[in-house]
């Protein structure tokens, strides 16, 4: 996978995170671009189709680097870094963007997004 398109994945993620906690289970059903924001891409990612795969792999980018946390279903941190049972245990393990998460989403914010 090419790191630009790892960019455009961990930012959608982390976009998503910017507004709620989500379950890896919600993050490999909405991680995908779609027509409601695709004009707000930068024309070269506008067509990209995003692979399950390349989402677990951008999850683990995130936990790895401290872009993410992992919680449980009642928000208690239970990982910082990243574990394999988290990706099975998809509906009760929640992620939820850090403060170097969020300063990191907003510094490659221009790289993906057309504002």
């Amino acid at each position: 996978m090419n790191s630009e398109y790892n960019i455009l994945v961990g930012s959608l993620i982390l976009d998503m995170l910017e507004i709620d906690d989500e379950s890896i289970n919600t993050i490999l059903k909405e991680t995908k671009i779609e027509a409601t924001f695709k004009n707000r891409l930068l024309i070269k990612y506008r067509e990209y189709v995003i692979s399950e795969e390349e989402i677990i792999n951008a999850i683990k980018c995130l936990i790895k680097n401290g872009y993410i946390s992992i919680l449980d279903e009642k928000g208690n941190l239970i990982l910082e870094t990243y574990n394999k049972s988290v990706i099975s245990s998809k509906n009760n393990i929640f992620c939820r963007i850090t403060k170097k998460g969020s300063e990191y989403y907003k510094s490659i914010y221009n790289v993906v997004w057309n504002e």
